[in-house]
């Protein structure tokens, strides 16, 4: 494999990176209205459930849990969303230089983790 297609994969993968800053950033500030929304779906075994409306909701949240009553597993979700999201751009890289050329996996994730 040439040093020029060696290039273009790094190259590639640096401009992978502010695509999954940005999607942790919004999935961060969106996080907090998915637990709303879920809070309000369930309904525990024996409670009724309680017409209230978005804002009683969150101030119930935050005075019964506080802020990471908001958080809770944001950072497991990010770090399975960038996964899942970096095993589609490896395969993706992956189908486009095989078109090229016969490439393997291993020289594209050489080049990926910048191993030699």
């Amino acid at each position: 494999m040439g040093a020029t297609s060696l290039s273009l994969i790094r190259s590639t993968a640096a401009s992978v990176l502010p695509g999954g800053v940005g999607t942790a950033v919004g999935m961060f500030v969106a996080y907090p209205i998915d637990v709303l929304k879920t809070k309000a779906q369930v309904v525990r075994k024996g409670e009724q459930q309680k017409q209230t409306d978005l804002l009683s909701r969150a101030k119930s949240i935050y005075r019964d849990e506080g802020i990471h009553g908001f958080f809770g597993g944001v950072l497991a979700t990010i770090i399975g969303k960038a996964m899942t999201s970096y095993i589609i751009w490896i395969e993706s890289i992956w189908d486009q230089f095989s078109q090229w050329q016969s490439i393997s996996w291993e020289v594209v994730m050489r080049a990926v983790l910048h191993l030699s």
